[in-house]
């Protein structure tokens, strides 16, 4: 009978010493998580969402979203640069001029990490489907940006519609496009 009762709480011990421990694990895997998410994304645009049109009414239009999940219009159509050629043009004018523009809450906190986590998941040369789909139509852009290792910053396409319709097949630009609304980032303009 001691026997029995000995190894019942060797057994009752070892459970609650296995359950210390994975609640011990995940108190840890949650701190870490909180710790990596209070700091701030580095860079100051996270998205940028951009429309194109070439035709005798000229425009390059579009909103980016801040480090803080703030949407911001901007309207370059009537620059005598053209930033619509390149996108890594058209990110360091934002850039550079991001206080000049209007902060309109968007994203919440959690949110926009859970944006930006998936973004730092997305390959970079990950598959691209493209099809040719109309004329004269314009395009609607989105791309995502990310910091590289190595502090540099890294342009993605996300997705784009219009005369052409090009769209990464990367499953995690799925899951920021359903955050940020696919209706949403298309018509806001």
């Amino acid at each position: 009978m001691k026997r029995i009762t000995f190894f019942c709480i060797l057994i009752i011990q070892a459970i609650l010493l296995v359950g210390c421990r994975t609640v011990e694990r995940n108190i840890v895997e949650e701190a870490e998580l909180d710790e990596g998410k209070t700091n701030e994304i580095a860079q100051n645009i996270v998205f940028i969402c951009n429309r194109q049109q070439y035709n005798e009414n000229y425009y390059n239009l579009g909103y980016f979203i801040d480090n803080l999940g703030n949407k911001s219009y901007f309207d370059l159509s009537n620059k005598s640069i053209d930033y619509a050629e390149d996108i890594s043009v058209l990110y360091e004018y934002l850039n550079e001029n991001i206080e000049k523009y209007e902060k309109i809450p968007f994203l919440e906190k959690e949110q926009l990490y859970e944006c930006y986590e998936y973004l730092n998941l997305v390959d970079e040369n990950a598959e691209i489907e493209e099809e040719c789909v109309m004329a004269d139509y314009g395009a609607y852009f989105l791309y995502g940006v990310r910091l590289s290792e190595s502090g540099n910053v890294e342009l993605i396409l996300l997705e784009e519609y219009g005369d052409w319709n090009r769209i990464n097949l990367d499953d995690n630009v799925d899951n920021i496009i359903e955050i940020i609304g696919k209706d949403t980032w298309r018509d806001n303009f």
